[in-house]
């Protein structure tokens, strides 16, 4: 039986050979040196854990928003905005994930344009 205010940590295998999904909320840089301090901490954090959570299972599916679907070149695109991304996207690829894109070009594009307003 639990304590109370304790959570038992689950066991890896007991989520072996079921979906799961890992969300990692995309942040962007802005000129602020201070800021990039934490940027740069922040993706290499997300890495190591991404690669430590692995162990229940390899990741087969990377969605990505700000992506439109029919891109020739995402990694380009991913690489414009944010190359910690970029380089987390291209080592999951080469382990064999899917990239997906989340995005639709007459829904966001836009969106982008109402934004500006």
């Amino acid at each position: 039986m639990a304590e109370l205010g304790k959570i038992e940590r689950p066991e890896a295998g007991d989520y072996k050979d079921k979906r799961k999904i890992y969300f990692v909320p995309n942040i962007f840089l802005i000129d602020n040196d201070e800021y990039k301090e934490l940027f740069d901490r922040y993706w290499n954090q997300v890495s190591t854990q991404l690669d430590r959570l692995e162990i229940a299972g390899t990741i087969e599916k990377v969605f990505c928003e700000i992506l439109t679907s029919g891109e020739d070149k995402p990694l380009e695109i991913i690489n414009s905005f944010n190359t910690h991304l970029k380089n987390l996207v291209e080592k999951k690829m080469e382990k064999g994930a899917q990239l997906i894109p989340l995005e639709e070009k007459s829904i966001f594009f836009p969106y982008l344009d109402w934004g500006k307003c």
